[in-house]
């Protein structure tokens, strides 16, 4: 296979894949190298309880204006991938029995808060008609080219509203649900809809995310890959492969082969050597790409930064389960679409609840309240599991580390996962015998599938502002190229972060193309220039 491909992917997770994708349909060949069985890294979908039922076992849904560029431009719908959507973003059931239903549609979502509070779903209708310029320019930002991550927004005398923007962009999102709205149903609801494992909600700087995330499922409702996240991977393989390129997966790559300053292969664990002639991406993100180079190679302003780049301080454990039977919540007589929900948070009452969660957190104590959420993808895709059942995974914030040390997850997983499990199905109609098999995966179990995925990070390294932009990974390296020539780096440790939207991969072969002048046959890319005054990674002349 020597001197066979222009270009080397170690490491074929999705955004591995994407930037290989994008190279091959503008005429390079390229190799795509994994360690796993199967290719795709985050995107992965197994029967990990029984036969029959698919388990989503890190990206479960799609953030769609995140996904659509990517997945118009490669044309996925061609290469089996179909995205489903429904009509209810997420739900949160309560401990007295009623539940609060999030809809996508803006006027069945001020309907639903006003079952609570009549003054809330004022607030709440206000809010989405007077921040609309704000969610729009922040969704722009992530599919741009890295930049400074946004400050608070500029007050404008007008408009009152920036005053407050201004304000809550330096609060917490715990202070700024507690400011906006007065009936803690409602609050608790709201905040079930933020990503608080990436953004916990009493950290200073994420107030704005109150505006941002809970109000994403008005710009486009979320989406499930039918038959499993997986089918996202499939896809770039065949699409991939029908552009000559390939795929060998159980290719371990321990080492990045650099000759005269320049990358030109790798070496695998099984010894092997694969070289190529125009350089190397790595598809693992930063952190691997350090374990795979002679450390003497690389500037200090490169290496020392990304050896300080974090994980995430809240992560996720994950139970799966194999359910037979109809799945009815006891909430559903306060509002029967909770049970068309497929994401349902439950267990926190209060918002003192979360907050106690996250001391036991970053104690690194298992949490006290039982609490988490819901996802059952069988709800809105059939094929998830067989006629008549149910694929369920139930998951609860958690720190990586227990007691000083990751390793204690393997003593404790089983229990916990049982407590869990437990915990949720008291809001459901379920007998226990009606759970026929159980998959525990831990964050422990989550690093040794995917060292990608940093103390078991789900973005892949912590969103706050400090690891954004031009600062993902680090100030200087944010453009997806590295100090040695030919080597480039894609995946959730660069721009915008992690998840299932191979803006990463696309970006990386965006940068490519302009070094080495290939043909540019996507869209250009928001904020990116095309010839810049100087580059880590000198152009190359096209052969």
């Amino acid at each position: 296979m020597s001197d066979e491909f222009d270009w080397i992917v170690a490491g074929a997770g999705h955004n591995g894949l994407t930037a290989a994708c994008y190279l091959a349909r503008a005429g390079e060949r390229v190799l795509a190298l994994d360690r796993a069985e199967v290719a795709g890294g985050g995107a992965s979908t197994r029967e990990v309880t029984l036969p029959g039922f698919r388990h989503n076992l890190h990206a479960m849904r799609i953030v769609q204006p995140n996904f659509r560029p990517v997945y118009e431009e490669l044309q996925l719908h061609r290469y089996g991938v179909t995205l489903v959507t429904s009509d209810i973003a997420t739900a949160h059931v309560y401990a007295d029995g009623r539940a609060l239903v999030r809809y996508c549609d803006i006027n069945r979502m001020v309907a639903e808060i006003g079952r609570f509070s009549k003054a809330d779903a004022r607030t709440y209708g206000d809010l989405y008609r007077e921040t609309m310029p704000l969610r729009q320019a922040a969704q722009a930002a992530r599919l741009a080219w890295p930049a400074p991550p946004p400050g608070p927004p500029p007050i404008d005398p007008a408009r009152p509203i920036t005053a407050a923007l201004q304000r809550w962009y330096f609060a917490s999102m715990i202070e700024v649900l507690r400011e906006l709205f007065v009936d803690e149903h409602v609050r608790v609801a709201l905040r079930g809809s933020l990503q608080t494992v990436s953004y916990p909600a009493d950290l200073p700087l994420t107030g704005l995310n109150v505006v941002l995330a809970m109000m994403s499922p008005h710009l486009a409702p979320p989406a499930l890959i039918r038959g499993g996240s997986a089918m996202v991977a499939r896809a770039l393989e065949r699409l991939l492969g029908e552009h000559g390129g390939a795929v060998r997966t159980r290719a371990w790559v321990r080492e990045i082969l650099v000759e005269g300053g320049r990358a030109v292969g790798v070496r695998l664990d099984s010894g092997e050597t694969v070289r190529a002639r125009r350089g190397v991406i790595a598809g693992f993100g930063h952190k691997v790409l350090l374990d795979c180079l002679d450390p003497d190679l690389l500037p200090p302003d490169f290496v020392e930064p990304i050896r300080r780049f974090r994980g995430e301080e809240i992560v996720l454990f994950t139970v799966h389960a194999a359910v037979q039977g109809p799945l009815h919540y006891r909430a559903a007589r306060d509002n029967p679409d909770v049970d068309r929900s497929m994401d349902v948070s439950f267990g926190i009452t209060t918002l003192e609840d979360l907050l106690s969660q996250y001391h036991d957190v970053r104690t690194q104590r298992l949490p006290r309240v039982l609490a988490g959420y819901s996802d059952i993808p069988s709800l809105w895709d059939p094929s998830y599991a067989p006629p008549g059942c149910h694929s369920v995974a139930v998951g609860a914030n958690v720190s990586y580390r227990l007691d000083g040390t990751p390793e204690t997850w393997d003593t404790v997983a089983a229990e916990y996962g049982e407590q869990l499990l437990e915990a949720w199905r008291q809001f459901t109609h379920l007998e226990r015998s009606a759970i026929l098999k159980t998959f525990v995966y831990s964050p422990l179990d989550i690093v040794r599938s995917n060292p990608s995925f940093i103390e078991a990070s789900p973005l892949q390294g912590s969103p706050l502002p400090d690891q954004l932009g031009i600062f993902r990974p680090a100030y200087g390296w944010a453009e997806y190229a590295t100090p040695i020539a030919g080597l480039y780096v894609t995946g959730g440790s660069a721009h915008p972060m992690g998840g299932l939207n191979g803006i990463p991969g696309h970006h990386c072969a965006t940068r490519i193309a302009r070094d080495y002048g290939l043909p540019r046959w996507w869209a250009p890319t928001p904020g990116f220039d095309a010839e810049p005054a100087s580059s880590p990674t000198p152009r190359v002349r096209r052969r």
